[in-house]
């Protein structure tokens, strides 16, 4: 798998060139079995990327390895210049499956406010510049509409969408984001390509699954960048 949007020639070293994310000869994979192989990478910041491929070609994996979530098995990874995982607020990941606990009533708010923990650490409270990223958050994918809801009570669309917002949140400049549409409608999907357009300095990379459809190109989810 080679990709290199917004990318000029080689840098002169890994992490040197500027890349929000850069990878060379990256093996991804669980254990001692390699998923994808001789991945490379070299993405500039404000760039939009999006991984197409079919169930099981590697995506989750190759996107919880630049999240820091499972460590490569080979090559050269950098991600805002450090190894993955170094950077807790300046990337997010969105997991294809959010984890989600329903049996304590957590409200949609609650849910989406933790977002902000990577900046809070372990004593600091929540501040008003806390609440006003989680209340723009909830603005940009539409969940403010039910932000005082038990999560439990929300279908699976809406849920989806407090956890995009949850992401949004910690306001970091790398977002990667795992099948971000799934189980949303129209509206949902054009909420989530709207909200999650990059833009200056940050970087947006999607895994999407087969090929956008016509509505998600409408949508303005797939530009020139």
């Amino acid at each position: 798998m080679r990709t290199e949007p917004g990318g000029g020639g080689a840098a002169a070293g890994i992490g040197a060139g500027g890349a929000a994310i850069e990878a060379r000869g990256l093996d991804v994979g669980y254990g001692r079995h390699v998923v994808v192989r001789d991945v490379r990478v070299a993405a500039a910041p404000g760039a939009l990327v999006a991984l197409i491929g079919t169930n099981g070609s590697g995506k989750s994996t190759l996107l919880k390895t630049l999240a820091g979530m499972i460590a490569p098995l080979g090559g050269e990874v950098r991600v805002l210049g450090a190894a993955p995982g170094a950077s807790a607020r300046r990337v997010a990941y969105l997991p294809q499956h959010p984890a989600s606990s329903h049996t304590l009533p957590l409200r949609a708010r609650d849910v989406v406010a933790m977002g902000r923990y990577a900046h809070l650490g372990l004593l600091r409270r929540e501040g008003v510049a806390d609440r006003r990223a989680r209340d723009a958050a909830m603005a940009r994918t539409g969940a403010d509409a039910y932000a005082a809801l038990p999560l439990r009570e929300l279908s699976g669309g809406q849920q989806q969408r407090v956890h995009l917002a949850q992401v949004l949140a910690r306001e970091a400049e790398v977002l990667l984001l795992d099948e971000p549409t799934a189980g949303l409608d129209v509206a949902g999907r054009a909420a989530v390509w709207r909200s999650s357009r990059p833009s200056e300095p940050s970087l947006a990379t999607m895994r999407w699954h087969g090929t956008m459809n016509a509505t998600d190109r409408k949508s303005g989810g797939w530009g020139t960048r």
